[in-house]
């Protein structure tokens, strides 16, 4: 919120805020809750999906500023290992003289 619409928090206690616009939306030790609507969440997703009513994709845009992330990773290049030549299994003999 401090980023997205810093004009919309409003302290209303030591550990806690509130948004401008709704009252009943507090937010405190790293959750809100909108208390009207019956909603809470954790996340800025859940915050934006459900308070601001925009798509999930969209809260992803919004979040990375319109920048995709870049992987935290890279993957490791691994030499395949050339394929098995194709054999028959061994012929299996039968001992027994056919009567």
């Amino acid at each position: 919120m401090q980023t997205y619409e810093p004009q919309e928090l409003v302290r209303s206690g030591p550990n806690e805020y509130r948004t401008a616009t709704h009252d009943s939306l507090k937010i405190s030790n790293g959750f809100w809750h909108w208390t009207s609507r019956g909603i809470g969440g954790k996340t800025a997703l859940d915050y934006l999906t459900k308070v601001q009513g925009i798509s999930f994709v969209e809260a992803v845009e919004t979040l990375c500023e319109g920048r995709a992330a870049s992987p935290s990773f890279q993957p490791v290049q691994q030499n395949p290992k050339p394929p098995k030549p194709f054999e028959l299994p061994p012929a299996h003999t039968n001992n027994m003289v056919a009567a």
